[in-house]
């Protein structure tokens, strides 16, 4: 065997040692030890050739269902859009005296139900959505809500309208609650950011439609009208799987498995996925109390509710209360002077305004 040949195979295969071509070449001659730092080198460069290659593998499609389930669970904060759009029909409710009268008095009272009830709803909502699971609170949350569009258009009773106006309220404030994190936990970490917009941009559509209603019709046909997208969520939300880090937590590994399957389709891997949802989910996080137990006990499971730091305290405050801006900005409009009034008088201002201000 010449010296041309031996150089030639070296460069098809590796040699059973794993050294590079030259490498190889020259451990065909006698006495030749290769190095510890040479060997290393080798390994290094062939491990992070390794790590390129699954980190581009990781880049998965985004499966039809994804995309179903993300339409599905984001279009649900229609209701929050159209709820709070819903207040421009109210200068035409206080017309139509045929049932009953709709005092000023009544109008800040039902614009400030939206914000009054997600005081009382919203530490509830998540305590709720940890223990029903947050895809099965959605779909329950989402099925009467047609019917309570219904209930404000033909109610024959003032008192009537109030509950199915703090009804809806209630179901708004637990959307809002749930869909954030439900959408982050179907979608591939790759497009979470993306993904995230998508609630926002449903509720300013449902904003904008409650508007276009309120111009065209009566109040009565545009609250009507209203429930119609409701139906339809309801149905799309049937087959928009629970999610699998709930299902994790909650121990459910073989429902978590289905739920993955579902979502990622057939050329999916869902062993990687579960793996990764597993390693980065404790299943006692509800319970912080027992995680020093459990990792005294040298069990794998790995604290995720941690204290908050305080010197994050201020920020986390700062953030949360830059969604003061929605609820002074809604309650602002309705204290203004109505067009109706005598000049010189001026609307009473509505009941939120103070209580987003606290």
């Amino acid at each position: 065997m010449t010296l041309l040949s031996i150089h030639r195979e070296t460069h098809e295969a590796k040699s059973p040692s794993g050294l590079r071509p030259r490498q190889s070449l020259l451990a065909l001659l006698p006495g030749y030890t290769p190095s510890s730092n040479m060997v290393s080198s080798q390994n290094q460069n062939e491990h992070n050739a390794g790590t390129r290659m699954e980190t581009k593998g990781q880049k998965t499609p985004v499966t039809p269902r994804q995309v179903v389930s993300l339409v599905a669970v984001g279009g649900t904060d229609l209701i929050n859009g159209m709820m709070i759009g819903w207040t421009a029909v109210l200068p035409k409710l206080q017309e139509d005296t045929s049932r009953y009268t709709v005092t000023e008095d009544d109008v800040s009272w039902l614009v400030s139900l939206t914000f009054i009830m997600g005081f009382i709803v919203a530490p509830l909502a998540g305590f709720i959505a940890e223990c029903v699971g947050p895809r099965r609170l959605l779909v329950v949350i989402t099925l009467p809500v047609a019917g309570l569009w219904l209930i404000q258009a033909f109610s024959p009773y003032l008192w009537l309208l109030y509950l199915a106006r703090a009804l809806m309220a209630s179901c708004g404030t637990v959307v809002h609650v749930v869909t954030y994190p439900l959408v982050a936990e179907l979608c591939p970490a790759r497009i979470r950011g993306v993904a995230a917009v998508v609630p926002e941009a449903f509720g300013c559509a449902g904003m904008m439609l409650s508007y276009l209603l309120a111009s065209l019709l009566p109040w009565k046909t545009a609250t009507a009208v209203s429930a119609a997208p409701f139906l339809l969520l309801s149905i799309m939300m049937l087959p928009v799987p629970e999610s699998p880090y709930w299902l994790v937590r909650k121990n459910k590994i073989n429902a978590a498995e289905k739920s993955l399957r579902l979502l990622l389709g057939r050329d999916g891997d869902v062993a990687k996925e579960l793996e990764a949802i597993r390693s980065t989910t404790t299943l006692s996080q509800n319970g912080f109390k027992d995680q020093p137990d459990e990792q005294n006990a040298g069990t794998e499971a790995r604290a995720q509710y941690l204290p908050l730091p305080p010197k994050k305290v201020p920020s986390l405050i700062a953030v949360s209360g830059a969604d003061l801006i929605n609820g002074m900005g809604v309650a602002e409009v309705w204290s203004c002077p109505s067009s109706r009034t005598p000049v010189g008088s001026q609307r009473p201002r509505v009941v939120c305004l103070s209580l987003v201000s606290m």
